[in-house]
């Protein structure tokens, strides 16, 4: 297949801000996948196989939605075992604090770093995608779990002991040999329900079982059986093609994937990766955000500036030039933080609130930020200078003014921070001293750097907060 022959791919390329090399490689690449891989497409995995930039690659696939190339999907991803519990055309509609996986038999929570991933998928209209997850036990894995964990053989292998495929009306009998020690459980697996099958003490006969299944529930809440031979015939009674899957695990093992062992996992473009995202930001403006919208982080990097000028910069040179002076320096930090796959979440006068997908990048961003100030020809009567306070911890995504905006006492401490900074120093919580990227830098850092640690009591805080303040040294 051949996208870029598609006219509004073409159209695409000849607009798009990116080389022309890349752009092009992009979408010749593409074209050479398979369908199920256009199905769904991991951007981060994408560009590992293709050896392209990571930031661009998922730019250009952000960009390409935007155009009407690509869809863009939210999946709610089981971490145990994989399993795509939802898929939305928008994360608004995950409006619970958690949901509940049939295959791990466990409530699974909303949680934008780990258990949303962002995919995007090819639009009908550039290409019709043939891909049929009933086709094989592959197909079915591709189709139903992520393809962002990974093990030796197909996942459904480490997962079911069985599994069958029903069409509408159609039957299967399964014949098991139930033992005491085992927990036996069926599960339609594309409408996320199971069924629990409990052994009794006794050695008997059973009587052949009749099960039916649709999309309101299996027709038994729970079966009861005896020890011995036991004939089961599940019946599909709903109107779509179900895969049907029988798991047998010892009442002390995990329901989840291979009997508890944990799946590997490729990098993937999380909720927490596209929100941190300018070009997202930028051009999806999100519409009809819930006003009681809150969802989890569970690390968030936050960094917060005030730009400074002197007292009287104002008096001496009028509002038009300090205006002027702030936007030219405002823009050089917005390129930095870009650089370090930082975004803008809001403006406050003079202060500027960032995020970061983690620590290290928003320390590497902060330093750059001082140096990049630095670089602006000025007199030193009209310079400006950085306050910078940096934390990491957990959040919350709210809606605030129709906005995208982060609450907690995580965005309390680094606007906190902020606050005890002098000018071009940089304060940051023991949350970021710990980090071990942030170590390995520190130590590269130790001739142009020094360091001062304190403990504060804060009236909000039970224990002290213990912090570090940074200062470049100037040679």
């Amino acid at each position: 297949m051949m996208l870029i022959d598609n006219l509004k791919v073409k159209s695409f390329i000849q607009a798009a801000p990116f080389e022309s090399r890349l752009i092009n490689t992009f979408f010749l690449k593409l074209g050479n996948e398979p369908d199920e891989t256009l199905y769904r497409i991991n951007p981060l995995l994408f560009a590992h196989k293709h050896d392209l930039d990571e930031k661009q690659v998922v730019d250009i696939f952000i960009l390409a939605a935007r155009a009407g190339i690509f869809n863009l999907f939210f999946n709610l991803v089981c971490p145990a075992c994989g399993f795509i519990i939802i898929k939305e055309a928008s994360f608004t509609s995950l409006n619970k604090a958690d949901y509940f996986c049939a295959v791990c038999h466990s409530d699974i929570p909303v949680i934008l770093d780990d258990t949303i991933e962002v995919f995007f998928q090819i639009h009908p209209a550039i290409y019709k995608v043939e891909f049929n997850p009933f086709e094989n036990v592959e197909c079915f894995t591709s189709f139903f779990f992520s393809r962002s964990f990974y093990k030796t053989g197909s996942i459904i292998g480490h997962i079911v002991d069985d599994l069958a495929f029903l069409s509408p009306g159609e039957m299967k009998i399964f014949k098991l040999n139930v033992q005491k020690d085992m927990l036996y459980r069926f599960i339609a697996i594309n409408l996320n329900l199971s069924l629990f099958v409990y052994i009794g003490n006794k050695q008997g006969h059973n009587n052949p079982l009749q099960v039916t299944v649709n999309k309101m529930g299996f027709s038994q809440k729970k079966v009861s059986l005896n020890r011995g031979e036991i004939k089961i015939a599940l019946t599909n009674d709903s109107e779509q093609k179900l895969g049907i899957g029988l798991v047998k695990t010892s009442p002390g093992e995990s329901h989840s994937s291979a009997n508890g062992n944990k799946l590997n996992r490729t990098p993937f473009l999380s909720g927490k990766l596209l929100f941190n995202n300018t070009t997202f930001r930028n051009l999806f403006k999100i519409k009809n955000l819930p006003g009681n919208l809150k969802l989890k982080l569970r690390s968030l990097t936050l960094l917060f500036m005030e730009i400074q000028s002197s007292p009287d910069l104002y008096e001496r040179q009028g509002d038009a030039f300090v205006y002027d002076l702030i936007q030219k320096h405002f823009y050089i930090l917005e390129e930095i933080a870009d650089r370090y796959q930082g975004a803008i979440i809001k403006t406050m006068g003079d202060v500027i609130m960032f995020s970061f997908p983690s620590p290290i990048n928003s320390l590497l961003a902060a330093f750059s930020m001082l140096k990049g100030i630095k670089s602006v020809k000025h007199d030193e009567k009209t310079a400006l200078c950085l306050k910078i306070g940096l934390h990491e911890g957990h959040a919350l995504v709210i809606n605030r003014d129709d906005l995208l905006d982060y609450f907690g006492r995580t965005v309390t401490i680094a606007a906190y921070l902020k606050n005890l900074a002098g000018p071009d120093e940089i304060f940051f919580s023991d949350a970021l001293f710990r980090d071990k990227e942030i170590k390995k830098e520190f130590v590269k850092l130790k001739d142009r750097i020094k360091l001062y640690k304190k403990h504060i009591k804060v009236k909000w805080m039970i224990n002290k907060l213990v912090i570090y303040k940074m200062v470049i040294i100037h040679n």
